[in-house]
């Protein structure tokens, strides 16, 4: 080591020592990876990474790979077996799979880089690395409703397309309805121009509430003179003739068609004998 020094009176001095330095012996392990997530796993397919582990220390040593567990992922390593030297580094492949009990979502993953090393001078220095990892969202859906979900649509994309499908059919069915059977004034309860849409919306419910009657009142009671006079009215009559004394009774429809009463006189026995009773 060289040290050079100025006095105040701008003199320089330089002195060379000569100082013994001991390097410890150290291990120092740093891991990292070029990808740093990795999402949508399906369940139970493999999916990998590599790892680099690197040692920059001055010792070489073996190394140890290890993680924090996670319910329901399967983590797998495959490295070399010989101790990592000075400055080089590992290439660890990871293996990562998600089972059924795996829940949904991102989840971190943490790595361990560990020395070791026997040598008790040595200095070590170990490394972790956190990696995002997530199973791709699991659905029990079938139909319509898991192929929105395949398509990655929400859930509420059903009931709005059932309001949809809803309308159009309603709007589809009232325009048939006006256009293949319409409905006429006549077939209307109150049709067009009727008296009783006339005068304003009071006037006509004060019309429809009036229950006062005037004139006859019908009573719920039938006399039995009344029932007779009814059932005579009903019994067709038949017309009458005078037959002269002697002649023969008339048939009970009356004189027959195109005869005179005086040819039934003379000749009507001779019908009975024809047509007969």
């Amino acid at each position: 080591m060289i040290i050079q020094s100025t006095s105040p009176s701008l003199s320089t001095e330089t002195v060379t020592l000569d100082l013994d330095v001991t390097v410890l012996p150290s291990v120092w392990l740093e891991a990292q990876s070029e990808t740093p997530s990795i999402q949508g796993i399906a369940e139970g397919e493999e999916t990998t990474l590599v790892l680099v582990v690197q040692n920059k220390g001055n010792t070489e040593s073996p190394i140890l790979i290890n993680h924090e567990e996670i319910d329901g992922w399967t983590v797998k390593y495959q490295w070399p077996a010989e101790e990592l030297e000075p400055g080089n580094h590992y290439e660890i492949t990871v293996s990562i799979t998600p089972r059924k009990s795996a829940e949904d979502g991102l989840t971190q993953l943490r790595f361990y880089a560990n020395s070791t090393s026997q040598d008790s001078t040595a200095t070590l220095t170990n490394s972790s690395f956190v990696f995002d990892v997530s199973k791709s969202k699991s659905s029990n859906q079938g139909g319509i409703s898991g192929l929105f979900e395949t398509l990655g649509l929400p859930a509420w994309t059903l009931a709005v397309l059932f309001v949809v499908v809803l309308g159009a059919l309603i709007s589809l069915g009232i325009r048939a309805r006006q256009e293949f059977s319409p409905v006429d004034s006549d077939e209307e309860l109150i049709p067009r121009g009727s008296a009783l849409q006339a005068g304003t919306k009071e006037e006509r419910r004060a019309a429809a509430l009036d229950t006062y009657t005037t004139g006859d009142v019908v009573t719920g009671g039938v006399s039995e003179s009344e029932i007779n006079e009814t059932l005579q009215a009903t019994v067709p009559t038949l017309p009458t003739h005078q037959v002269p004394e002697g002649a023969m009774p008339l048939p009970i429809t009356g004189l027959p068609d195109g005869w005179s009463m005086e040819q039934w006189a003379a000749y009507g026995h001779l019908w009975w004998e024809q047509n007969g009773p």
